[in-house]
């Protein structure tokens, strides 16, 4: 015969951790995740780059299943919109850039990078440079750990 299992004890005390502990793993995540995001907004850009030059000349050929009269798209159109999408997933490679780097160097400002890197990336939904759900989700995290006090005395005291 098995005995009955024990009860729990209910008087153990748990120790949390202090709010400002996290702060330097959260930070170096935070960091590690904007260059990550950074990658995917060049890749992208560069992606809808080529896609911008080289749309037009695919727009001259006429698909077989065409109607004889039915006008082609403008080529140009697709060159602009291609273009203009490229050029905001550039931006937004270059601000995660500056705002990672600065984050990693600690430098005076990396606070303001980070925030406006976050908001890039979470407004990326719109543009859907090239995995739309990992910016936005870095983002979000990225807004989240800049909420904690901790962090921002961590960036506080390291800008400093």
């Amino acid at each position: 015969m098995s005995e009955p299992p024990q009860e729990f004890p209910t008087d153990l005390m748990y120790e949390s951790s202090p709010p400002g502990r996290n702060a330097s793993l959260l930070l170096k995540l935070t960091m590690i995740f904007t260059y990550i995001v950074c990658g995917l907004h060049l890749m992208g850009g560069l992606l809808q780059t080529t896609l911008a030059i080289f749309m037009p000349y695919a727009m001259q050929v006429r698909p077989p299943a065409a109607a004889p009269g039915a006008p082609a798209p403008p080529a140009a159109l697709f060159a602009v919109i291609y273009g203009v999408l490229a050029f905001v997933a550039l931006a937004a490679a270059i601000v995660n850039f500056i705002a990672a780097d600065r984050l990693r160097k600690r430098q005076r400002g990396a606070f303001a990078w980070i925030l406006a890197s976050a908001i890039v990336n979470v407004a990326g939904i719109f543009w859907c440079s090239l995995g739309c759900v990992l910016p936005l989700a870095a983002g979000i995290f990225t807004i989240v750990v800049l909420c904690q006090e901790g962090v921002r005395k961590e960036l506080a005291i390291n800008a400093a």
